[in-house]
């Protein structure tokens, strides 16, 4: 049984990833599958791109969980819950990561908040 919270979690997910696929599937042509190397390539530009914009991680937490509108508890959790993906584990040694969909949303994120500053 999942409690209030991580119902919220959950549902919250599944919401970003419908979102995420919409946009995916808005081009005409099909979509060649994304290999392995360029996912790796998109994990590793994402990561280097967090290190060097740490201060924008609550935002970016924001954006990727679509919480802008949130109580102050979520907003809490869902930056804790950044934070523990991006140090890729928890206080107790917990592993944590960022799922594909969550890469190639931030992956799109790095790119337009480089167009703003641009």
């Amino acid at each position: 049984m999942l409690t209030l919270k991580e119902k919220k979690i959950l549902e919250e997910r599944i919401y970003n990833i419908l979102k995420e696929s919409i946009f995916e599937v808005s081009d005409s042509q099909p979509k060649e599958k994304e290999s392995d190397n360029e996912k790796e390539g998109k994990r590793k530009s994402v990561m280097k791109w967090l290190k060097s914009a740490q201060q924008l991680h609550s935002t970016l937490a924001y954006e990727l969980y679509n919480v802008s509108n949130a109580s102050e508890d979520d907003k809490a959790t869902y930056r804790s819950l950044f934070s523990k993906k991006y140090r890729g584990e928890d206080s107790n040694g917990n592993h944590y990561d960022f799922t594909p969909e969550e890469i190639n949303s931030l992956y799109n994120m790095k790119d337009r908040f480089i167009k703003k500053i641009k």
